[in-house]
């Protein structure tokens, strides 16, 4: 059903994973809801995304780490950067082994450039400038945003 719901996304598919997860308990709820989370993050349904990832943390621990990133990725498309950057602070200090762990930088200094806060941007980017994350294209990018920012902000600074 959840291979179903990620590759057709229909109302059907939605329909049973939904009754899947509200049948189930632990960890077997957590991957349903996971699930939904990620299909409605596709569809562009972003609080209903949000709400799902929220269910997937409460009802288990394996799967915590797509929950949050997923979150992170959902309230940064729907505006909502700092239910975003609650997510991703810290990421990899609790998730040390995520597949996430190269995506999170880039994405947590996206996320601090939309809230104004391009220092804490160049922070986040500067901690995992030695890491596999410094070799991915959106990391580069968010380095060049950053920096062309920064560079913004210091050209209005010498204007006014």
């Amino acid at each position: 059903m959840a291979q179903q719901l990620a590759t057709l996304r229909t109302p059907a598919a939605y329909a049973g994973v939904s009754k899947y997860a509200q049948q189930h308990s632990g960890e077997a709820a957590a991957a349903a809801y996971l699930a939904l989370g990620h299909a409605y993050l596709l569809d562009k349904r972003f609080s209903e995304s949000e709400t799902s990832l929220r269910q997937a943390r409460q009802y288990g621990e394996e799967l915590a780490d797509y929950a949050d990133f997923l979150g992170a990725e959902a309230n940064h498309d729907a505006g909502n950067e700092a239910a975003a950057e609650a997510l991703l602070h810290g990421f990899a200090g609790r998730y040390p082994d995520s597949i996430f762990n190269a995506q999170a930088p880039e994405l947590e200094a996206n996320v601090l450039l939309a809230l104004g806060n391009a220092a804490g941007a160049q922070q986040v980017l500067t901690q995992a400038a030695g890491l596999a994350a410094a070799n991915r294209p959106g990391f580069q990018l968010a380095q060049g945003e950053v920096a062309y920012t920064m560079g913004q902000r210091e050209a209005a600074e010498l204007i006014f």
